[in-house]
């Protein structure tokens, strides 16, 4: 819960709020917005709890382009979730299989 994984990709929606059927659209991400969070936290304005950094880990490494203009590669998320299942198969299977000696 509150971990930058869970709020929304394009808006300021925790994931409790996104999941919801019908639930009313939250204000967009812009570059000033998580700027805004990450400079708080620097001067200490916002404490670096979760629930107040709405997912903004750092500073934006591009700010001359808007959010609007990035593209989210499915195709590398999918492939992380493939990695993330494969391994903790992998783990399952070397935890409750035992190796029988030839």
């Amino acid at each position: 819960e509150n971990m930058s994984s869970t709020w929304c990709t394009w808006c300021m929606l925790s994931k409790m709020q996104w999941s919801a059927g019908g639930h009313e659209l939250g204000d967009l991400w812009d570059i000033q917005k998580i700027k805004d969070i990450r400079e708080g936290v620097e001067r200490k304005e916002i404490s670096q709890r979760p629930e107040n950094l709405k997912g903004c880990t750092h500073m934006p490494l591009f700010d001359a382009a808007p959010i609007q203009n990035f593209i989210l590669s499915i195709l590398h998320i999918i492939i992380g979730v493939g990695n993330k299942f494969m391994f903790s198969f992998l783990e399952w299977v070397e935890e409750r299989v035992e190796q029988l000696s030839e």
